[in-house]
Formats: structure tokens, sequence, C-alpha cells
């Protein structure tokens, strides 16, 4: 209605530069540090940043043997214990002279705001580092490691004590440009008696023109889900709190150029409540008459009943013009009849994958006011991946002489054209990427593998293959090595999903596999391959709906629809007692068996699988499901009038 909340945006001026996080001052108490062993301390950055130098205040300890050399490391925090580990300096010769010593970080490591971190003297000599205790709390965590084959990760079970080490990190600030920026929760609750909640509904727009991300919150995530499709969202069970019907959305808006405001038109609840208990098998049927045309009330009798309507009704000079509308159809429902009903799918109610849903029509009866949907042109040639396209959080370092790799799952026959990799290789050289099969479970015969080259950086390297590796459907195993230390990165996966063992680079990937060593893991590497096929125009959707009434029976599914240009249709209905879709042939309608319907919900599901060489739109004009209910167990909203009312009735009624 245009009668708009609005909220205007605040200006965030951006930031650059450099800053520091850790313990800067000269500790005089002397920790004395044995050689390979890792010392470190936990501090909280404030700000997003790139650490370049990691400095502590120490020296040589007294008959430090050579090498008298140590790195510093950064390592994640784990409710309070140093966890998985980030990066590692380039090492440095230490001296007796005690002093601030610079560790640099080539390159540099990114740390996130407002997240704690473990600043980590790794050494292969006898130290003395400084700091200061911090009583009652854990400040320091230290373990042996060896020196030589770098510092463990993760950093392994640790013990700690209060001593905060004087060591400290400096970073270069993520630059971030001006904004003008609005941030705007809503959290509301339905205190009436609620039957079931039904819709979230809002528009929304901003003045001048600002980019605004709308969000609803997930109480089974939880989290904030990003709203793309549009009002208004079924308020399933994910997006509001059962006990106390509360639902929350936050606004995420901003613009670089210029101040706005964000205009709110709705933002609502729609929701079913009981206008009261289990209805008597007696009823009341009579009309009325409202004519007096003057005061502020209407009363009649009837049959000895009286009451009054408080508000105007039939006449022109009420209070704020409101009035009454009565607009059903006069017959009560009889106690105890069943009656047959129709519920159909809401727009909301369709997931549409291939194709475009372009219009919503009176999906009830056949009445050619039809739900259209527009093909999707599908390219013969199409691309896909198998493997783990995703960044993991745990470094798997493998040195030179060595390979690696995960098992994937490939559901179609593919030519894979290039193989992507989360890695670096210690001061950049020769890499080999490959793909085995797999027996059993384990790699076994090298399918192909090329040569490249790779820097001393962490990123996505993606090697194109000059000789493409065809695969037919199934399990395979991507692998990599290098000629020099490979830093590799991986999630969980499932059990033996990473296999590794020892290869000599210059002979190549050896052919078979050989004996691997395994972990339950996904290694951050993937192939892209080609499928080849014929042009064509597609459409994929489910519909899924339910009945929220209360049910007697489940009766019938209904549909009816056609397309404009010539296509392939399959029609399909969700079986689920054998857990699939059954293709329909004998047309329309279905009796709803319990193989059709989920019992314990009312729910039905459908689907439509169209495909042409040419453009085409598929044109649904009745889907409907048939139902029974006992009409007179509860009171009846579709048989009884409901009362539009303004101003007069909220005032005086409440």
């Amino acid at each position: 209605d245009f009668t708009e909340t609005s909220i205007d945006s605040e200006f965030t001026a951006g930031g650059s530069g450099t800053g520091t996080f850790g313990y800067e001052t000269d500790g005089s108490t002397k920790l004395t540090v044995r050689k390979d062993t890792k010392t470190g301390s936990i501090f909280t950055i404030s700000e997003d940043g790139d650490v370049t130098t990691v400095s502590a205040y120490l020296k040589l300890g007294g008959g430090a043997k050579s090498p008298k050399v140590a790195r510093a490391a950064i390592y994640t925090d784990n409710l309070g214990s140093p966890d998985a580990l980030l990066d590692e300096s380039i090492a440095r010769t230490i001296t007796g002279t005690l002093q601030w010593w610079d560790f640099t970080f080539s390159p540099s490591v990114h740390l996130d705001a407002n997240t704690p971190y473990w600043l980590v003297i790794h050494t292969a000599t006898k130290i003395d580092i400084y700091g200061t205790p911090i009583p009652s709390t854990t400040q320091r965590s230290y373990n042996d490691d060896s020196y030589a084959d770098f510092a463990d990760d993760p950093f392994g079970a640790a013990t700690q004590d209060d001593l905060q080490l004087s060591i400290y990190a400096s970073y270069d600030i993520s630059s971030s440009p001006d904004s003008n920026d609005i941030i705007a929760e809503f959290e509301w609750s339905v205190s009436d008696t609620v039957q079931s909640m039904d819709y979230i509904q809002w528009d929304y727009r901003t003045n001048p023109s600002a980019t605004v991300d709308f969000y609803i919150w997930n109480y089974n995530t939880p989290g904030y889900d990003l709203q793309t499709s549009g009002s208004p969202l079924a308020l399933t069970t994910d997006y509001y709190d059962g006990p106390t019907n509360t639902v929350k959305v936050k606004f995420d808006c901003d613009s670089p150029s210029s101040a706005f405001s964000l205009y709110i038109d709705v933002l609502r609840i729609d929701y079913t409540f009981s206008l009261g208990g289990g209805a008597s098998t007696d009823t009341l049927d009579f009309y009325a008459l409202f004519d007096e045309n003057t005061g502020v009330s209407s009363f009649d009798k009837i049959n000895n009943f009286e009451g009054f309507l408080q508000g105007d009704t039939s006449w022109t000079s009420g209070i704020h013009n409101s009035s009454l509308l009565f607009d059903g159809d006069g017959l009560p429902p009889n106690s105890g009849v069943n009656e047959t009903r129709y519920v159909m799918p809401s727009q909301n109610n369709f997931s549409t994958s291939d194709g475009t849903f372009n219009y919503y029509g009176n999906l009830e009866s056949v009445d050619y006011n039809e739900t259209e949907i527009v093909s999707e042109f599908i390219p013969g040639l199409s691309a896909g991946t198998l493997g783990y396209n995703s960044i993991g959080g745990t470094r798997r370092r493998i040195n030179g002489n060595n390979k690696q790799g995960s098992k994937f799952t490939l559901s179609e026959a593919g030519t894979v054209t290039s193989i992507s990799v989360w890695a670096k290789l210690r001061n950049g050289g020769n890499v080999r990427v490959g793909i085995y099969s797999d027996n059993n479970g384990a790699p076994d015969i090298l399918q192909g593998s090329e040569e490249f080259i790779m820097a001393d950086s962490l990123q996505w390297w993606t090697y194109t293959l000059t000789t493409p590796i065809s695969l037919g459907p199934g399990n395979w195993w991507i692998v990599a090595g290098g000629d020099n230390r490979l830093s590799m990165y991986a999630d969980s996966g499932s059990s033996n999903q990473r296999a590794y063992n020892s290869d000599t680079y210059g002979d190549g990937f050896l052919n078979p596999f050989g004996g691997p060593t395994y972990t339950n893991e996904r290694l951050s590497i993937y192939a892209t391959y080609e499928v080849s096929a014929s042009d064509s125009y597609e459409i994929l959707t489910e519909i899924e709906w339910k009945v929220d009434d209360s049910v007697a029976s489940m009766e019938y599914l209904n549909w009816s629809y056609s397309t404009n240009a010539s296509a392939i249709v399959d029609f399909y209905v969700w079986n689920y007692n054998a857990v699939r879709y059954d293709l329909q042939t004998g047309g329309s309608p279905l009796a709803l068996t319990t193989d059709y319907y989920d019992g314990a919900t009312n729910t039905v599901k459908v689907k439509f699988d169209c495909t042409s060489s040419n453009s085409f739109k598929l044109l649904i004009d009745q889907l409907r499901l048939e139902y029974n209910t006992t009409v007179g167990q509860q009171i009846d909203y579709e048989a009884y009038d409901l009362v539009q009312y303004g101003d007069i009735m909220d005032d005086n009624l409440g």
C-alpha cells in the first residue's frame, strides 16, 4: 500500500594499511626451550589481515648446537588448544643476541577478524625465549616436534601453562572501499492460538538503488538462508520456532556510491488459527437483515437468539467508513458427513531445474488458464566435474618422490580435459597429475598422466591435458605428486578415500599404483570432463504439495497438460513404498492408494520430464488432489462467512 517502514543507510569508511596483534612487550621471564620443540601463545586478531612477519623476543640458549636455526608457524585454535597448521615461515639463523627476531612468511597468511590464532616458534636448537606470566590462564602450549621434517599438522597433544610469550604478528589490512550500509534484523511471534504457520510475505525497495540481500533464519540448520525466489515463502518447520511461533529475518544492504533508504512495504506472517474448540453437532441456521441505517451497531433478534454486531453494516455514515462483508454460500456444514475437496500446488511448490517458470494459472479445473513453463536449451557438449572442488581445511603434505590422491565416483561417461588441485610446491618445480582406476576400493591401473609446472603459491592450479582421458561411470582416483614437497589440502571424507605412497618422480607414476597408506579424507582435487550429446530443449520440474485439512481419505490425483510445440513429456508420480518415481501411462485420474501419498503428512510428489529438439512450452491446465474430509467435526472455514473489517471493528472488538 506504499505506507512504508523506512530505514536510512549508515556510512562505513573503508580500510587499508598495516597492523599487529600479539604481545609486543619485552618479557622479563626467561624460558629455555630445547631443540626440536614447538612453543607458542594464543592471541586474537581484530580485523581481516594478511600476516607477513612473526616477531619473537629470544636468543640462543647456552651450549646451543648447530643448526642454529628456527622457524615461526601459525596454527588455528580449537577450544583453547592449537590445531591446524596454516603455514610456516622461512627459516632464519639465531645468534646469542637478545632481540626481536623477525620471521618472514612468503606468501603471506590470511587470517580472519575476531578469531584466535597461535603464534609459534619451532626451533632446531636450544633457545631462550621471554614472556610474562598471566596467572590462572592458559597462555602457552608446547610439545616435542622434530625440526628436520617441518612442523606437525595438526599441532598434536601439548602441555600448557600461563606464560604469555613475547611474540606478535605484523599484517597487511585487507583493503575495503567506503560503503553505505544497512543491517536490520526483525524477530516477531504469533501470540494467537495457531493451527498452522503458512507463509511469510515481504516487499521492499530502495531509493536510490542499492544491493539488498533478504535472509530468513533457519531454525534447523541453524543460520540465515538467503532468499532468491521471491515472496511468499512457505513456512515449513525450518523457518519458524515451533514452541513460540517465532520468525526472524534480516535485511543486509549496501551501496558503494551513495547514501540510500530501505523502504519495507510488506513484512507479515500468514497463519491459520482456530476460532474455537470442537464444534457441536447442533447448528444455528438463520438469515439476518441489518437495516437500522443509523448508530454504530446493528441489533437483530431471530428465534429468541439476539445480539449486537458492533460497527456499521449497510449504511454509509459509519465510523471510518468501515463495513462488514458476508460473501459465503449460506450453507452450514452437515455433521459427520464426508465432503470431497480439492487442493492444488502453489507456485512455491514447483522446483524447476531445467526450464523457466513463466506463469501460474488455475490448476483446479480444465479451463485453459494454464500454468506455463518454458523449456531450457541444453547444449549437446556439456561439461561436468569429478572430485572435490572446495578448499580443504587440513594440509596434507608429501615430500618429493611421493604421490597422493582421492577416490571419486563418476555418474556418466566423459572425457577428462583438465585436472585442478589446490596446492603449492616448495620452491616451485615440476608436478605430475593423473587418474587411476579403482579395484575394490584401492587405486589400480594408470589411465593417463602428464607433467606440469607449479610455483610455491597456494592456489587452484588447473592443468589442461594434451591427451584427454576417457572414463566410464564408476570410481576413479585423481592423483598428484611433485619433485619437491607438495602441500595439498583436504576435508573429512569417506572411509579410505585418500591414498598415498612413495613413487620416484623421475620415472613417471607407477603402473599399477602400488601398495598405499589410507586416510578417511578427500583431497581438494578435481577433474573437468566433457560429455557428447545432441542439442536439446528440456523441462524438468518436480511439484510436491500436501493436504493441510483434516483428511478422512485421499481419493484421486487429477492432471491435464499439453505443449505448444512437439515434445516428449513423461509424467511421473512418486511411489512412497517403492521409493521411486512411477511413469504414468494410463491417464488421469490416478487413485491415491497408499503407494502414492505419504500417510503421515498427506503429501504427493509428481515430476514432468520433457524434451524436444526445438523450443517449447509445457502448459499444465490441471493438477489437483481430491480428498474427503468429515464435515462437522471441526469448524468448517469454507462453509462460513469471514468478516472483512477496518478500524471500527479493530476499535470495538479488539
